[in-house]
């Protein structure tokens, strides 16, 4: 359940809708899409723990008969945003596409402010930093004995610990109190830095593993390595 956000820098939806043409009715808005009337009315949303706005239509085409029936929260981002959620809510509306008023126009430029739409560009812009970020792929035979030495070496670790990875193109390496520990043939692209990172934050490393070659990366200040995402810390550390 999606709570209500009111705060100070919102912009109430009934002055969008004043703005863009709406008239007001006495229970609301109206607006005259040629083959319907869009009337919209604030109500209590207990689902969303605050007021929202509703709207409701009928129509009649040639081909169909249907209605509309969603709802808005009251208070938008911006007028950007507002104008794009009806959009959103029409966009699929069969009926005459002529003398669509040019803020519902606006309303598809701004389609991207949407909330779910900016959590799809922020996980498309991960998903993109994720392929570009240079990798190193090691065996399994080689990853089970590195995660042996790993699990051992926590065992024995302070919380000021810490392991250096490096991968230059051809081996992956991880070192610990300037002793290697490991050393993997790998393929992939040359990391560009090394990680240093706690050795305590390697605790969690599975037990088992797939059958498979597996991965390991820089992204963010993070090493992804495992399924596991560990902080990198300032490599000035002397290890």
């Amino acid at each position: 359940m999606d709570l209500i956000d009111i705060t100070p820098d919102k912009v109430e939806l009934g002055e969008i809708l004043q703005k863009v043409g709406f008239s007001s009715t006495e229970v609301g808005f109206k607006y005259d899409f040629d083959f319907f009337e869009l009337r919209a009315c604030r109500v209590f949303d207990p689902f969303r723990g605050g007021d929202v706005y509703h709207f409701y239509a009928y129509y009649v085409t040639p081909r169909s008969i249907g209605e509309l029936d969603f709802v808005i929260p009251s208070f938008v981002d911006s007028y950007e945003q507002g104008v794009a959620f009806i959009y959103y809510h029409l966009r699929k509306t069969p009926g005459k596409k002529s003398n669509i008023p040019f803020w519902l126009i606006e309303g598809y430029s701004y389609y991207d402010l949407l909330p779910w739409r900016s959590r799809e560009i922020e996980q498309e812009r991960d998903h993109e930093a994720f392929l570009k970020a240079p990798k190193a792929f090691v065996e399994y035979e080689y990853i089970k004995i590195i995660i042996k030495k790993l699990k051992h070496m926590v065992t024995l670790a302070s919380d000021s610990d810490t392991v250096k990875f490096s991968f230059d193109g051809e081996v992956f390496k991880i070192v610990c109190n300037n002793e290697i520990l490991a050393a993997a043939p790998a393929k992939g692209q040359k990391w560009e830095k090394e990680a240093f990172v706690k050795t305590l934050s390697l605790e969690n490393l599975p037990n088992r593993i797939q059958h498979r070659s597996h991965s390991a990366y820089i992204l963010d200040d993070n090493l992804h390595f495992l399924l596991n995402k560990m902080k990198i810390i300032n490599n000035d550390i002397e290890i």
